[in-house]
C-alpha cells in the first residue's frame, strides 16, 4: 500500500541537544538519551492513535530513535531513514530535507532553539511542533510529547487542517557586508570580546546589541533581557531591540537569569520597539551570535543588518489541535471497549489482566474478565489452564471448547484492535499459550488464523466484536 505523503510524520531528534558544557555552569537538567528515547516513543504512539499512518525517524548516534521503535507493535508503518551522522549542525539540516522530501505532514523536533534554528534555514515552512530538550529554549515548548505525537497525526492525517492550527513563526533575518544571510528564530545578538564557536553560556557584561523576535520575561537566556523591560510575545507584531554597554559605560543594570537556575547582570543603555520589515543595525566588533550559537565575527568597522519578519517555520498549536479534534469527537470514533496495545510488554500487561491464570497447583482461575488482578500468579514454565464456569448440562469437553474460544477469541480481539492486523505472528504465540498447547487448541486457532488472512480485516473486527468466537466464523 502506497503511503507516501499519506498521514505522514517525521521525528527529528537532536541527540546533542541539552548535553552541552553549559550545564557545567547552570543548573539546567542533563537530556540523557534515554530521556530522549522516552519522549519519541511518546510521540510515536500518540501519533499513531491520532491516525497516522507513517511514521519517519532518523537514526542517530545514541540509537535513540532505533530503541525507541523497536519494541513498538502498531497499526502504522514505523521506519528509520539512513543518512550520514557527523554530530554536527549539518545533521540536522540533512534529517529535515529527509523528511520532507519523505513527504512529512507535521514535524516533531526534539531539541532546543538552536536545533530548530537548523530545521528553519532547511525547511523554511516546516509544519513544526517543537518539543524542548535543549538549554536556554524559548522557541521550543515544554509539552507532554504523547500529545504532540497526537496533534502531530491528526494534522498529518488531514483530520485537522494546517491551517487552522498553525502561523507562521517570526525570524530574525539578517544579512552580513559580503551578501551572505543568516536567520534566528528568536535572537540575534553581538558579543564584544567572544569567539565564534564558543559554547560556554553568554556574559552578559560583552553584549552590545540585540535583536528579539520575542522577549519573554519567563524565559531564561537573551529573550528575558528584552522582556523584563518591554515584553514581546509569540503572536505579537514586529520585535525589540536592545543596546548594551559595559559595566562602566552608563548602562542600566539588569539582573536577569542568562541559563537555567544562573543570573548575571547586564548593562542596558536603549530599549526599542522594532516593526516588522524595518531593518536595524548590529556593529562590530564582535561575534554574531544567532539563537545562541556563535557563527560569524564583524571587524571595528563592520556593520551587519538584521530585520524581524514573519517567515519562518508554521509551529502548530497543540492545544489548539487536540480541542479541535474533541469538538469533532475523532476519538470517539476510535475503539473504545479494549485497551491500546502499543508494544510487547502492554499486551502482555493487558493480557495478564484479562485472563488471570491458575496457579501450578492447577487450581481454577476466577472468571474471565477484564477486571482481574494484574497480581495473578504467572508460570512461564508450565502449561495453565483457562476454564470457563461450566453451564448446566455441559459435559467437561464442551466447557473446555467453550474455554478455548474464549480465549482464543479475546486474545485475538486485544490484537487487532490494538495492532490493526499486524501481529499474528504474535497472536499465534500468545494463543498457542492461553490455550494449554494442546492439540484442539492448534486446529480452533489454525482455522482463526486462516479467517484472519482470507477476509477482510473489519469482517475479522466486526466479528469480534460482536462476540463472535473463532470457531463459527
Amino acid at each position: 500500500m502506497e503511503t507516501h505523503g499519506v498521514g505522514t510524520v517525521g521525528i527529528l531528534a537532536n541527540p546533542m541537544a541539552g548535553r552541552d558544557v553549559r550545564r557545567l555552569i547552570g543548573r539546567a537538567l542533563q537530556q540523557t538519551p534515554d530521556m530522549k528515547r522516552n519522549q519519541i516513543q511518546r510521540a510515536v504512539v500518540g501519533a499513531v492513535a491520532a491516525g497516522a499512518r507513517r511514521v519517519l525517524l532518523m537514526r542517530d548516534v545514541f540509537r535513540a530513535a532505533e530503541s525507541a521503535i523497536e519494541s513498538l507493535r502498531l497499526h502504522a508503518d514505523v521506519a528509520l531513514l539512513d543518512g550520514p551522522i557527523e554530530t554536527n549542525a549539518g545533521d540536522t539540516r540533512r534529517n529535515a530535507l529527509a523528511l520532507r522530501d519523505a513527504g512529512c505532514g507535521a514535524l516533531i523536533v526534539l531539541g532546543g532553539d538552536g536545533t530548530n534554528r537548523q530545521v528553519a534555514l532547511a525547511w523554511p515552512d516546516a509544519p513544526l511542533i517543537p518539543l524542548s530538550t535543549g538549554t536556554n529554549n524559548v522557541f521550543p515548548e515544554m509539552l507532554e510529547a504523547t500529545s504532540a505525537g497526537a496533534a502531530a497525526g491528526l494534522v498529518a492525517a488531514g483530520a485537522v487542517s494546517i491551517d487552522e492550527v498553525s502561523r507562521r513563526c517570526k525570524v530574525v533575518e539578517v544579512e552580513y557586508p559580503n551578501s551572505e544571510t543568516d536567520l534566528a528564530l528568536v535572537d540575534v545578538a553581538l558579543l564584544e570580546g567572544d569567539h565564534p564557536g564558543s559554547l560556554l553560556a553568554f556574559d552578559p557584561t560583552q553584549l552590545r546589541d540585540l535583536v528579539l523576535t520575542r522577549a519573554e520575561p519567563a524565559a531564561v537566556g537573551m529573550s528575558p533581557i528584552g522582556g523584563l523591560l518591554q515584553p514581546v510575545g509569540r503572536d505579537d507584531p514586529g520585535g525589540i531591540t536592545v543596546r548594551c554597554t559595559a559595566p562602566d559605560a552608563g548602562g542600566r543594570p539588569l539582573l536577569v537569569p542568562i541559563s537555567p537556575g544562573l543570573y548575571r547582570t547586564a548593562y542596558v543603555a536603549h530599549v526599542a520597539p522594532l516593526e516588522e520589515g524595518v531593518w536595524t543595525q548590529v556593529s562590530g566588533p564582535g561575534v554574531v551570535a544567532t539563537d545562541g550559537d556563535r557563527m560569524r565575527m564583524l571587524g571595528p568597522r563592520e556593520t551587519a543588518r538584521a530585520r524581524v519578519m514573519r517567515r519562518g517555520p508554521r509551529v502548530i498549536d497543540v492545544p489548539r489541535t487536540l480541542t479541535l479534534a474533541a469538538k469533532r469527537g475523532i476519538f470517539r470514533e476510535r475503539p473504545p471497549h479494549l485497551p491500546c496495545i502499543c508494544c510487547l510488554s502492554c499486551f502482555r500487561a493487558a493480557s495478564r489482566r484479562c485472563f488471570p491464570r491458575t496457579a501450578r497447583n492447577g487450581t481454577a482461575s476466577p472468571a474471565i474478565c477484564a477486571s482481574a488482578s494484574l497480581e495473578t500468579p504467572r508460570d512461564e514454565e508450565s502449561p495453565a489452564t483457562i476454564r470457563a464456569p461450566a453451564h448446566a448440562g455441559e459435559t467437561s469437553g464442551e466447557a473446555r471448547a467453550r474455554s478455548l474460544d474464549i480465549a482464543v477469541h479475546d486474545r485475538l480481539a486485544l490484537v487487532l484492535i490494538g495492532g490493526g492486523g499486524g501481529l499474528l505472528c504474535q497472536a499465534r504465540d500468545v494463543a498457542f499459550d492461553c490455550s494449554d498447547r494442546q492439540p484442539e487448541s492448534r486446529t480452533r486457532y489454525a482455522h482463526a488464523i486462516s479467517m484472519l488472512r482470507e477476509k477482510p480485516l473489519d469482517h475479522c473486527i466486526r466479528k469480534i466484536s460482536h462476540g463472535v468466537p473463532p470457531s463459527i466464523w
